[in-house]
């Protein structure tokens, strides 16, 4: 099975690109969604609230606030790695969790929708790096017309991440987003036509794997149950 990080800028498109390939039945291990889901975790709230207090957890619902959590951590690179180092153990754990389900269930290729496979190490694990890039100018635009932000507020935001002439120097491959939705999908269908292993090599690792992944997966799932 072959496993494709998938990273973009903000408001580069990765969204539209992942969705696309979703619709096309490929899993997509998504980064965001397992983060959302940790937050809920009981152990997580509790860790959360020593390190931010009282004022992220909604009194009626006990959920984190995560735009108030997001305010706190934006602007403060303390709280972000505190934050990272409740967070990122179980998240990390889960994406990988779901590699291996996927692998186990026969999947030829799966995607890790991850918006920080290169600053938080995750793309060692996988076997190609996938960046979706535009122009700055179409970035600012896009960004701007989406959050309704102002041009300053618009190039803080991005001026936060790393920057996308770095992510494509790290990417094995990279998805020109500047043209139509049609164009870049067609740069999709000829990245997985390209790099989607047959089902005979898929089988030769499967067979050489399976005791093992499914050692792991066990353990994995385990672990998940009492963390």
């Amino acid at each position: 099975m072959l496993i494709i990080g998938l990273k973009g800028g903000i408001a580069t498109g990765k969204s539209s690109v992942s969705s696309y390939i979703k619709e096309k039945k490929i899993p997509i291990v998504d980064a965001d969604k397992i983060a959302h889901d940790v937050l809920k975790n009981k152990n997580v709230i509790k860790r959360i609230i020593k390190e931010f207090g009282e004022q992220v957890i909604d009194n009626t619902t006990g959920e984190v606030i995560r735009s108030k959590l997001g305010e706190i951590v934006f602007s403060n690179d303390q709280k972000r790695k505190a934050l990272n180092g409740i967070t990122h153990p179980k998240i990390k754990m889960e994406m990988f969790t779901q590699v291996l389900y996927n692998f186990l269930i026969g999947q030829r290729i799966v995607i890790m929708d991850v918006p920080l496979l290169f600053e938080s190490g995750t793309y060692h694990f996988v076997n190609k790096t996938v960046v979706v890039s535009c122009s700055k100018e179409n970035q600012l635009t896009r960004l701007m017309k989406r959050n309704n932000f102002n041009e300053e507020e618009a190039k803080a935001r991005i001026n936060s991440q790393m920057s996308l002439e770095e992510k494509i120097k790290k990417a094995n491959i990279v998805i020109d987003n500047n043209e139509t939705l049609a164009e870049t999908e067609k740069q999709v269908d000829d990245m997985l036509e390209k790099y989607t292993p047959s089902k005979f090599k898929n089988a030769a690792l499967y067979t050489l794997l399976i005791i093992p992944a499914a050692t792991a997966y066990g353990v994995l799932k385990g672990i998940s149950f009492f963390y």
